[in-house]
């Protein structure tokens, strides 16, 4: 099995994996929600995962499974650590550029790997230099810009946290994501490594002349889309943090609140979040995370491997990565409108404001 096989599988299997978890109840309030998600407004700062644990045993006493349940659940790490994937994707995009220019031994290893089993086709399909340059480039300006708002936007202390597999599944992602943009390539990237002469079925692979042909439509409406994902995503992201800023603590919030100011028996949640009325979330609930998306499928796009005869319309490699990403937000997508129910839901207005937003893809889902 090649290596860019071994990738599209992993990405593939982590879909199932968060797929299963959010369909089976136990394992879905256990590990699915995080940040505020994971916090009820009404049980006092407790977890789904603690409700559940402590119905459990007010009934009787629990069984095996769910005593392991339990442990692992307690296995969590502050919702912060959401910057560690971006530092992660940084650091592996600088030390592939460095094994690229160096032709460094690690590099080799796995095109060595990745030639070796990707066998003879009769049509090769692979990605040029320019492709793998920009895709490269795309995922580092992808990972610089998500580091710099996490450091940067204003956003106030919180003791968030979430599962420690959400953690795991994040530096994985981006751990495949650093091979996933240069891998098709490696046919080409390697004819410019000492390596070559290993392969001596290579060199027929590659064109005589290695031409520098213009940018190509493909290129132009794929670096359009990244761009106007990347500012979208990022004005919902400045947005969304001035909601919960210090300065809006003292704001008065919703419809919702008010109505739980006026009746003593609700209990008034502890936290100033509000509906958000940006532009943005007019007809979706998480906009950020349709920008997301897009961003994924523009390097899917810009990627697509090409032969002689042709080409893909995707790279097939990060089709996989944006299969897992849909997935991973859809399904927090999910919970968040489910949290919006609950936190908002309390009066007509806030809860038909919840219902007609979309949740991630605008006139489907």
């Amino acid at each position: 099995m090649d290596l860019a096989t071994c990738i599209r599988l992993t990405y593939t299997l982590a879909s199932v994996l968060v797929l299963t978890v959010y369909l089976l109840p136990s394992l879905r309030s256990r590990f699915l929600a995080y940040g505020p998600r994971s916090l009820s407004p009404s049980s006092s700062g407790t977890t789904s995962a603690e409700r559940e644990k402590a119905a459990t045993q007010g009934n009787q006493t629990p069984s095996p499974v769910t005593s392991l349940l339990d442990r692992l659940a307690e296995w969590r790490v502050p919702h912060s650590w959401f910057t560690s994937f971006y530092a992660v994707s940084i650091a592996w995009s600088v030390f592939w550029a460095v094994q690229f220019a160096c032709k460094g031994w690690v590099f080799r290893v796995l095109v060595d790997w990745h030639l070796y089993y990707s066998g003879h086709d009769v049509i090769v399909y692979s990605m040029t230099l320019r492709q793998v340059l920009l895709a490269w480039g795309m995922v580092f300006v992808q990972g610089c810009r998500r580091f710099w708002e996490c450091l940067a936007l204003p956003q106030s202390p919180s003791k968030s946290q979430m599962w420690i597999g959400h953690w795991i599944l994040g530096i994985g992602f981006y751990t495949g994501l650093s091979v996933a943009v240069w891998v098709e390539g490696a046919r080409k990237s390697f004819a410019l490594s000492p390596c070559q002469n290993r392969h001596p079925r290579l060199p027929h692979l590659l064109p005589r002349r290695h031409r520098r042909p213009a940018p190509s439509f493909r290129t132009f409406c794929s670096l359009l889309l990244f761009i106007f994902a990347s500012g979208f995503q990022h004005d919902c992201h400045a947005y969304l943090c001035s909601l919960k800023s210090p300065s809006s603590h003292t704001t008065t919030t919703t419809s919702a609140s008010d109505n739980n100011d006026s009746d003593p028996t609700i209990p008034k949640p502890k936290d100033s979040y509000r509906l958000p009325t940006h532009p943005a979330f007019t007809h979706l609930l998480v906009p950020h995370y349709t920008a997301e998306s897009l961003l994924y499928l523009s390097l899917a796009f810009l990627a697509a491997p090409q032969s002689e005869a042709g080409g893909r319309i995707f790279n097939y490699t990060l089709l996989a990565a944006w299969v897992f990403v849909v997935v991973n937000l859809g399904v927090t997508a999910q919970g968040t409108r489910e949290w919006y129910l609950s936190r908002f839901g309390g009066s007509r207005e806030g809860r038909e404001t919840v219902l007609r937003r979309w949740r991630l893809v605008p006139g489907v889902w």
